[in-house]
């Protein structure tokens, strides 16, 4: 055999590579793509997709008064501080309740009064 035919034969592929095998054949970007994938996972749970609204407004005001309340939406205010959503609430039981008007926005919770809701 000649030296010719010896480097034809170790310098032919096995079979045909292409940009992908390469690229998934490489230790590097299997280690990048790991590690960018654990990363998305990450951000994904950290974000709480599975989580609820938390609690709702009845709840929420029932543990700031102490009793039972129901409430319904009323509208947004118009106020600085995000806008926070108007809650029309009767507390205690439905028959002879308290009417008494909240302001919520975010975690915050404050009670306000407005003749127009009645409280």
């Amino acid at each position: 055999m000649d030296l010719q035919a010896v480097e034809s034969t170790a310098a032919a592929p096995e079979g045909p590579t292409t940009g992908g095998r390469r690229f998934v054949g490489s230790w590097r970007w299997a280690l990048v793509l790991a590690v960018a994938s654990a990363a998305g996972l990450i951000a994904i749970l950290a974000a709480h997709p599975f989580a609820g609204q938390g609690e709702s407004i009845s709840e929420r005001v029932s543990a700031a008064v102490g009793e039972q309340a129901l409430c319904s939406e009323v509208g947004p205010a118009s106020a600085a501080d995000g806008q926070p959503t108007l809650y029309r609430c009767v507390v205690g039981r439905e028959e002879d309740g308290l009417v008494r008007c909240f302001a919520g926005s975010g975690g915050g919770l404050r009670q306000f009064v407005d003749s127009r809701l009645g409280c």
